[in-house]
């Protein structure tokens, strides 16, 4: 899974990454949000990519995961590689590969853990799913997935969108 890159090539993709961002124009704490949101999304796939590795899990179960958590994660923060390269740009480079240190990994992770635990999101899908897998030993209960999806969120206030839990229906589905 590692690809190595020579350092010249690296620093030219570095160099030709900020240049396209300069126009972003962004604050400072907006900076610092995403590199924060960036270094935490970054120590998830590295925990998940070690977790798969160890237990010997099947490749598409990975990419599955991963993909899942992508989506996710893209709901919360828009273009979270270029405020890394924009942080960069002002002065940040240092913080930046100080940030592969193990502690800061070991704390990205950790709040990483942390975010996803606390998750209601995350509680209330996993209630979702028991309340579909019953679903599918009663077909009669619902007409269908939007009216399953409906019904749920009505049972749980935190979920915000009949598409999302369809989307997750039709994931289940093909599981």
């Amino acid at each position: 899974m590692e690809k190595k890159e020579n350092g010249a090539d690296y620093d030219q993709r570095l160099k030709d990454r900020i240049l396209k961002l300069e126009a972003a124009d962004l604050t400072r704490d907006e900076l610092l949000r995403r590199v924060a949101a960036a270094e935490m999304w970054a120590a998830f796939i590295e925990e998940a990519y070690e977790s798969s590795r160890k237990a010997n899990i099947d490749h598409e179960a990975i990419l599955a995961n991963l993909n899942m958590g992508l989506r996710d994660h893209a709901c919360r923060e828009k273009n979270a590689m270029q405020s890394v390269l924009i942080a960069a740009k002002e002065g940040m480079e240092e913080a930046m590969l100080a940030g592969s240190s193990l502690q800061k990994k070991s704390q990205a992770r950790s709040g990483a853990k942390a975010k996803l635990a606390k998750d209601p999101k995350q509680a209330a899908k996993s209630l979702v799913k028991e309340c579909w897998d019953k679903w599918q030993q009663k077909p009669i209960s619902y007409k269908g997935k939007s009216a399953f999806a409906k019904d749920m969120m009505t049972k749980y206030e935190v979920l915000d969108s009949q598409v999302v839990i369809t989307r997750w229906c039709s994931e289940w589905e093909r599981k």
